[in-house]
């Protein structure tokens, strides 16, 4: 299956993804917080990768002898390169969780995209009924 076909799934995970962790960055109290773009990204950076990366994620389970190290290593790159190309298209600050919410979707939609197009060349995509109906973990 070509990478373009399976975008969408990838987007739909991500943005699940993100919207989790996004959840977890705000205060004890449940209310929302002001961040800055740097701490955000630091945030997102170290948490995405891991989150992408768990043994039972599409990213693990979907693509062809893809270890955890692998996966790492790819979805860390991907979400580098992916804050390094939007961190001057986002605010100085960020209320939590709203912002958190909107930009984690854009992130996540370009992490995915670039995870898939690294991976696809050396880690075919595995066209089975589970990974093309993939739905994100509840």
């Amino acid at each position: 299956m070509r990478v373009r076909m399976i975008v969408p799934v990838l987007v739909l995970i991500c943005c699940s993804v993100v919207a989790s962790v996004g959840a977890k960055s705000k205060d004890v109290s449940g209310k929302s917080q002001a961040v800055t773009r740097q701490e955000w990204l630091q945030y997102m950076q170290g948490a995405l990768p891991k989150e992408l990366c768990k043994a039972e994620s599409f990213f693990r389970q979907c693509f062809t002898h893809v270890d955890e190290s692998t996966c790492l290593k790819v979805a860390t790159d991907a979400t580098d390169e992916c804050s390094n190309a939007q961190a001057a298209k986002m605010p100085k600050k960020l209320q939590l969780p709203d912002d958190g919410r909107t930009w984690g979707q854009t992130l996540g939609q370009c992490t995915g995209k670039t995870y898939a197009h690294t991976m696809e060349p050396q880690h075919k995509f595995k066209d089975t009924k589970k990974c093309n109906n993939w739905s994100a973990p509840q």
